[in-house]
């Protein structure tokens, strides 16, 4: 093992999600302005903050950020579509083996909360699977960053930790989902996208998954029945439907992508 290589890595990481956590509450939100406005405040600070930090980091190492527009628009559709499937056959499932979903007295106006879940997800996406998962794929191999930006974004989520072994692997298995679509459709794009349909349909619309405390919901999930199907108190993502999804979700993207280069087309 190179050991200058890896103190130089593991500083490098260190040091950008640092500096993130410097940014993101740097700047003062005020106290006297709705949730909404609050909430919406937050996760864009911690966005930009996340953006310009791998802007900078990656002039530094003279990385080129590439952005190709002419597939932008088709990555959107299919991280829209990827996304809507993931949520939709996880719900779907477990409505069928008897969770139940009931409205509650909130608006369609809950619906703006989508933007600062658009937010979150972007720069959960950047902060994990952006710059640093870059840096060690190039300085070591693909298993090394899918590894460690994985235990990254499982700590990033270790609110799950005391909940039990499923919502654990779940995690996981999402990161994994992720970084899947990520080598598969070479970018952001599709993760940032079915990031934010999980989160925002799963949580805004249904109510079934565990945002930030100040997150309303158009629906409530009713957790009735066993804890392994409903997930209990971590609701969808602590439940084993989830943990199938995951896997079948996974297994699809990447024959796909050996498919598609098997027979040498571009995505």
């Amino acid at each position: 093992m190179n050991i200058k290589k890896t103190t130089k890595t593991i500083l490098k990481t260190a040091l950008f999600i640092f500096l993130w956590v410097i940014l993101a509450t740097l700047v003062p939100i005020p106290e006297n302005i709705s949730s909404f406005a609050w909430r919406l405040s937050a996760e864009a600070i911690a966005l930009i903050a996340v953006i310009l930090l791998t802007v900078i980091f990656s002039a530094i190492e003279k990385n080129k950020i590439k952005l190709d527009v002419e597939k932008v628009g088709k990555y959107i559709c299919i991280g829209l579509i990827l996304g809507m499937l993931w949520i939709g056959i996880s719900v779907g499932v477990m409505v069928l083996l008897g969770t139940s979903f009931s409205g509650n007295s909130r608006g369609v106006k809950v619906l703006l909360w989508l933007i600062p879940v658009l937010f979150n997800a972007a720069a959960q996406e950047l902060l994990v699977r952006g710059y640093v998962y870059s840096l060690i794929k190039r300085e070591y191999s693909l298993v090394t960053a899918t590894v460690i930006t994985t235990l990254l974004f499982v700590l990033f989520h270790g609110g799950t930790f005391s909940e039990g072994l499923l919502p654990i692997v779940n995690i996981v298995l999402t990161s994994l989902l992720l970084t899947s679509c990520l080598e598969v459709f070479e970018g952001l794009t599709v993760p940032i996208l079915m990031h934010f349909v999980w989160n925002g349909v799963g949580g805004i619309v249904f109510g079934g998954i565990n945002l930030a405390e100040d997150y309303p919901s158009l629906l409530t999930m009713n957790s009735n029945g066993s804890n392994i199907l409903t997930g209990g108190i971590c609701k969808i993502e602590g439940s084993i439907v989830v943990l199938f999804v995951n896997i079948i979700m996974m297994a699809i993207i990447l024959v796909w992508k050996r498919n598609i280069a098997k027979n040498g087309e571009n995505i």
